[in-house]
């Protein structure tokens, strides 16, 4: 029950008309890298981000498709995102909160699927709080604090997640550093605890042709400690990366 009504409450909120909202914005990416473990080595992935601001506070989702470079199969490939809505209690309140660097909180729900494995696709079901930071420099900073059920694996544990947007100059030159990292405790399910960091060190292209943060490459970083709560199995890979803004 709780499950659905998660899913009924994201799906209606995410489907707002585009005029219900304060702001957008949207992104098309398109990763390479190599090193991959449990499977094959090289892949290509293409996600789709959104994110936009309403009435009561902000959602953000996105979805990747990936592809494996796979000699065995090499049209395989699979689809995974995550959707979450964070409802501001400044925003539902009428009442500006802050205390110190904090800016905001509020509640947070969430949503993450994929298509692997096929024969019980993963689900994953979030709620809990959220702090947004009004820092020196940061565009963006927030930091989640969620109960997280694996729908899977029948277990309950805790995710802690920081967010962040840093843009910055070097060398005369506009730059980006964004990402986030995932902790996840381990759920009494024989699962050991897991750490996903994915930072991205952009270069602004458009900058030079006068479409600032439209077109932007760079590399991201993936670090996986225990990944899929397999204990002793860690990645550690740079992806090159494209991002078109829209």
């Amino acid at each position: 029950m709780v499950s659905r009504l998660i899913v009924s409450l994201l799906l209606t909120i995410t489907s707002l008309p585009l005029a219900a909202f304060d702001w957008t914005s949207s992104s098309i990416q398109y990763l390479h890298g190599s090193g991959y473990l449990l499977g094959a080595k090289d892949r290509d992935i293409v996600t789709i981000e959104h994110s936009n601001g309403w009435q009561y506070g902000q959602n953000f989702l996105f979805i990747d498709t990936i592809h494996h470079d796979d000699n065995r199969d090499p049209t395989s490939w699979e689809a995974y995102g995550e959707a979450y809505s964070y409802f501001s209690a400044s925003k539902i309140t009428g009442i500006a909160f802050k205390l110190g660097p904090i800016k905001d909180f509020g509640l947070s729900l969430g949503i993450n699927a994929g298509s692997q494995p096929s024969k019980n696709p993963f689900r994953a079901y979030l709620a809990g709080a959220s702090l947004q930071f009004d820092l020196p420099l940061f565009k963006f900073l927030q930091v989640d604090v969620l109960a997280y059920k694996n729908a899977n694996l029948s277990s309950t544990s805790f995710q802690i997640t920081p967010s962040w947007e840093l843009p910055f100059q070097l060398a005369g030159l506009a730059m980006t550093f964004r990402g986030f990292m995932d902790y996840n405790a381990a759920g009494g399910s024989g699962m050991a605890s897991t750490v996903l960091l994915q930072p991205q060190l952009l270069l602004d292209v458009g900058d030079f042709i006068g479409h600032k943060q439209q077109l932007l490459l760079g590399v991201e970083y993936q670090y996986w400690h225990h990944k899929f709560g397999l204990q002793n199995l860690d990645e550690s890979l740079p992806q090159a990366i494209a991002m078109f803004r829209f």
